[in-house]
């Protein structure tokens, strides 16, 4: 699936219908891009939500309480380190710029997966 854009109703009824088993949400800026999606998925898929820009991983409080355990948050570093401006993705590791993010979720007491691409994948209960 694209990021958002007028034609995703149809990507997600198009990917769904045709046997996908998951989705990913790439490049959201804002909550209401999440929200929006998971709408539009209705639940039929579980959905990773790529948080990938500055914004959105500064905005998690907006989104996070509506997730479900049926979905999923993955911290994409590359992106990240490219919306941010970083020489090297492993700056976002060496800023500690995913503490927070990783913190409020597990203080939020999400049973919720966080992925990204060094760590396999995070279970904070």
């Amino acid at each position: 699936i694209n990021p958002l854009w007028e034609k995703t109703k149809d990507e997600v009824d198009f990917a769904i219908d045709n046997g996908a088993d998951i989705l990913m949400l790439p490049m959201a800026r804002k909550a209401s891009e999440i929200l929006l999606f998971k709408d539009l998925v209705e639940e039929r898929v579980p959905i990773v939500f790529l948080l990938e820009t500055k914004e959105i991983i500064d905005n998690i409080l907006k989104f996070l309480p509506n997730l479900t355990t049926f979905d999923r948050i993955h911290f994409g570093l590359n992106d990240l380190s490219i919306d941010l401006g970083l020489q090297f993705l492993f700056q976002v590791l060496e800023q500690n710029i995913l503490e927070r993010p990783c913190d409020i979720c597990k203080d939020y007491g999400s049973k919720k997966f966080i992925y990204n691409n060094f760590f396999n994948f995070f279970n904070y209960n």
